[in-house]
């Protein structure tokens, strides 16, 4: 609520006072958005076997790309074969939170605290060890 006012003098034989304001409201989206999945990527520049099974699924998917004369069609043919081949054969990236300075160790050791929840002194322990990596990965 921003602004409310009363306004006296409604005619409607009433002791009622009618109510003027002004609502900011923050809509929610309600359609939920499509994850784009984060291949690692780096794993395609070296010569590994993943590069080959990646050229080779690519390959055996542009055998049709021949045929098909209209532009658009062979667009959408050529980038469903290179996306879907390469979810079948590239893993994914593991997230490591938005953080760029978050380390692998910090990574461990908020696992570790996970882990020791029941045990109070414990965790609050590899709570502090946690601040005190993370104040010097930001530095």
């Amino acid at each position: 609520m921003i602004n409310i006012k009363t306004l006296p003098g409604a005619d409607c034989n009433s002791d009622h006072n009618l109510l003027m304001s002004k609502i900011k409201i923050k809509l929610k989206s309600t359609s939920k958005a499509v994850k784009n999945l984060k291949l690692n990527l780096k794993l395609l520049k070296p010569n590994t076997a993943i590069k080959e099974q990646y050229t080779v699924e690519v390959k055996n998917r542009f055998t049709g790309l021949e045929e098909i004369q209209e532009v658009e069609q062979r667009w959408a043919k050529l980038k469903d074969a290179l996306t879907q081949s390469a979810t079948e054969t590239v893993p994914t990236m593991k997230t490591t939170g938005k953080r760029k300075w978050m380390t692998e160790e910090i990574l461990e050791l908020m696992e570790k605290r996970r882990l020791a929840k029941p045990n109070k002194v414990h965790h609050k322990e590899i709570n502090k060890e946690i601040k005190r990596k993370c104040d010097q990965a930001k530095e």
